[in-house]
């Protein structure tokens, strides 16, 4: 269920949001902090609805339709776990066990189509390719290889050399101009330092025994 209101929310803020909505709204429909007569009667179809609701039916009859509470209190014409299961609203038939054991595979089939379906279908909320404008992919890679992409000498090398007639001049501001490339990539020299033997200790304080 959370992983199909992530899907869902494909948000942080609006995912953690609803989270905790959905969880509050079935707590208290399912049966768990209301019991099933004190939910009105346009609010019945939340209990219905809640995983929780199948979920408590399942346990509360396999547990108190067991042995242990196999017992008849004095007066009374149904046994202990029938009479606690009534004053839940909670169903005394056997059947409800496989009743909830059935609706929470189909509850976790649903969810996981669900949450594969939002995520197929559903566009995310914000843009994940942000654009970047051409000047200032530009001047980013002027500044990695430090070269100025608007230099009109640079410009006409570059027509020159595409048409096969580049000169001594050009070929010196290449050279010139690869050399200092490679300085801008890295403008630090590497170090790496490594550690060999290292030893440590603690100093413990002394202990007196005191012996009488």
């Amino acid at each position: 269920m959370f992983r199909f209101i992530a899907g869902l929310g494909r948000d942080m803020v609006v995912s953690s949001t609803f989270g905790p909505l959905a969880l509050a709204s079935f707590t208290i429909l399912g049966g768990f902090i209301l019991a099933r007569p004190d939910v009105k009667k346009w609010w019945i179809w939340g209990y219905w609805v809640s995983p929780l609701s199948y979920a408590q039916n399942a346990i509360s009859t396999n547990e108190f339709l067991g042995h242990s509470w196999n017992k008849i209190l004095p007066g009374q014409n149904d046994t202990m776990g029938i009479m606690v299961l009534k004053s839940r609203g909670i169903f005394t038939e056997a059947k409800w066990y496989w009743i909830g054991f059935g609706a929470m595979i189909g509850y976790t089939l649903l969810f996981n189509l669900l949450y594969t379906l939002a995520l197929s279908v559903l566009n995310p909320l914000g843009d994940t390719h942000p654009t970047m404008p051409e000047n200032a992919i530009k001047e980013k890679h002027a500044n990695v290889t430090g070269e100025n992409l608007e230099d009109p000498e640079k410009k006409k090398c570059r027509k020159l050399e595409l048409s096969g007639g580049a000169n001594q001049n050009c070929a010196t501001s290449n050279v010139g101009s690869s050399s200092r490339r490679k300085g801008m990539v890295l403008p630090f020299a590497q170090l790496s330092l490594s550690f060999n033997a290292v030893k440590y200790s603690v100093d413990m304080p002394q202990v007196y025994f005191f012996i009488k």
